[in-house]
């Protein structure tokens, strides 16, 4: 009979992992965000398309969501 502790902390560690997946696609997307716009300082117009979603490799909702957040805690 297997262990099913075993079998419970596999899933932890695989629910973990995927966790810190996402908050690593978060932190890199919002680097890469604030790294254009820091650029972007000394450029007469912003081509918000270069921070998109679809550039970013996230979905329309977070892009929002974070951008929101920067934009509320500077």
């Amino acid at each position: 009979m297997p262990d099913k502790g075993l079998h419970k902390c596999h899933i932890t560690r695989v629910i973990i992992f995927t966790w810190v997946i996402d908050i690593d696609k978060d932190f890199r997307a919002i680097y890469k965000i604030l790294k254009y716009l820091k650029s972007a300082m000394d450029y007469d117009e912003t081509d918000i398309e270069q921070i998109s979603s679809k550039v970013l490799g996230i979905s329309e909702n977070r892009w929002f969501s974070r951008m929101e957040m920067l934009a509320n805690n500077g």
